[in-house]
């Protein structure tokens, strides 16, 4: 018997439904965050067991003129796709200044992470406000729900 293939959105859906909020427990000055592998930790079961798959790919390239003056920008796609049908994806692509190594690392860790939590609409709850009262998490989203 042949296993019935979904559509990416709706193995994304299912992967919403099924995971609890992820918490923050990355820390930078002044703010939490939720780290790319605690998210990874959280989704890539689920992913695996749906078919979902992920990459990065990243180029550089010059940008400006020699009047303006040419900067080295990094260019990173990350892309989610069905398994059963790598044609069906969604993917983001940001644009960065590559500065440094570190500069370019901390880029990419940085929109891998939140890619991630866009695309897949991963619910990250928050700890704390600046003040440390424990806030709300938003509600997972239903399929029946209305959008005004």
């Amino acid at each position: 018997m042949e296993k019935e293939q979904k559509p990416l959105m709706t193995k994304i859906f299912e992967i919403q439904q099924s995971m609890q909020p992820v918490k923050r427990n990355g820390k930078g000055y002044k703010y939490t965050y939720a780290t790319l592998p605690q998210i990874w930790e959280k989704v890539a079961p689920e992913m695996k067991k749906l078919g979902i798959g992920w990459t990065a790919t990243s180029k550089g390239s010059l940008q400006g003129d020699e009047t303006m003056g040419l900067q080295v920008m990094e260019e990173m796609k990350v892309t989610i796709f069905n398994v059963d049908n790598p044609e069906d994806s969604l993917s983001n692509t940001y644009l960065f200044p590559a500065t440094t190594a570190q500069v370019v690392g901390s880029y990419e860790t940085y929109y891998r992470r939140y890619a991630l939590i866009k695309i897949l609409g991963i619910v990250v709850e928050d700890e704390s406000d600046d003040d440390g009262a424990k806030t709300k998490t938003t509600p997972k989203p239903q399929l029946t729900q209305e959008f005004e």
